[in-house]
């Protein structure tokens, strides 16, 4: 298995440009139409994509918990989320 916890600036780098921003925001707002508080679960979280592409996005209550398998990943995330907040 490899070891991501030391391909991090690998995985930021390359899921940049995964995502066009616009639809994403989209989604959100049109498709799945959050506009209340939600409870997010991400399995497999890595460093965080999700949450720093989600969180901003959604109402400010909103929760969301991220879990990975390596600790390295995990505590970046929580590092990144309380940049968010």
């Amino acid at each position: 298995m490899k070891d991501w916890g030391q391909e991090k600036d690998y995985l930021a780098s390359t899921r940049q440009h995964m995502w066009n921003n616009d639809y994403f925001e989209f989604l959100v707002k049109c498709v799945w139409k959050i506009d209340k508080p939600v409870k997010i679960i991400d399995f497999g979280c890595g460093y965080g994509f999700l949450a720093q592409m989600l969180m901003p996005l959604v109402p400010r209550e909103s929760s969301y918990k991220g879990i990975d398998f390596l600790r390295i990943m995990v505590l970046t995330l929580n590092i990144s989320s309380q940049m968010l907040a």
